[in-house]
């Protein structure tokens, strides 16, 4: 009875996961494509009228010129709000490019987010799995950042025909202790992220210190991928 418990939790958690990133990709989707069209074509017509009355010497022309940069700056918040909620969505469905962007935005201070890319085939991994392999590389950076002091951080992709291997490195203090809320809670997470596309989630402690997360994923056959 405990085991069948135990198994239904983690199918209701998985399940969880599963819808939460569902309506995280269509709300992505819909600021990116919707939103965000609307209002590069707000700034365009913007930046057109304003062109018009400096010609004309209208002396609205001040006015356009700053409504026009305003459009564009909410187009900038729209993007940043469309990343954060869905990523790929941003990244044209590109893990490799969603990670190399994480990246970016994580280096900030004295802490050096680093991503690194070995791509011997193509990734064959549908959408959703390429989100939830993106999710876990955000928890691991994010946990590393807030909670282990880690100064470098190392996101590394290998991508071969058979299978993908996620990795994230760090040197901060190491692995939390086991009850934390971190342990109870982010690691948790990836592990439900992981099992609900087929990955093995492993998480060690590195010699001299930090934590090192890797998640395998087999890849479907190009065939199959695209059938």
């Amino acid at each position: 009875m405990f085991a069948s418990d135990v198994t239904e939790r983690r199918a209701l958690g998985s399940a969880l996961i599963d819808a939460i990133a569902n309506e995280q990709r269509r709300i992505g989707q819909e600021l990116h494509d919707g939103l965000g069209q609307e209002l590069t074509g707000l700034a365009l017509s913007a930046r057109a009228l304003a062109t018009r009355a400096e010609r004309e010497r209208q002396p609205i022309a001040d006015g356009l010129v700053q409504l026009a940069a305003l459009a564009v700056s909410c187009i900038q918040a729209a993007r940043r709000i469309a990343q954060g909620v869905s990523p790929l969505s941003d990244a044209d469905g590109s893990l490799q490019d969603a990670l190399e962007s994480l990246a970016a935005r994580s280096s900030f201070g004295n802490t050096v987010v680093r991503f690194r890319a070995r791509l011997e085939s193509s990734i064959t991994l549908d959408l959703e799995a390429r989100n939830h392999l993106y999710r876990i590389a955000q928890e691991a950076v994010q946990n590393a950042l807030k909670h282990a002091g880690s100064r470098v951080i190392e996101i590394d992709l290998w991508v071969r025909a058979h299978g993908l291997i996620l990795t994230i490195n760090d040197d901060g203090v190491g692995l939390p202790k086991a009850g934390s809320l971190i342990a109870g809670l982010g690691m948790r997470t990836m592990h439900f992220r992981a099992s609900s596309i087929g990955g093995r989630l492993a998480i060690t402690g590195r010699r001299g210190g930090g934590v090192s997360i890797a998640c395998e994923v087999a890849q479907p056959q190009a065939e199959a991928a695209t059938a």
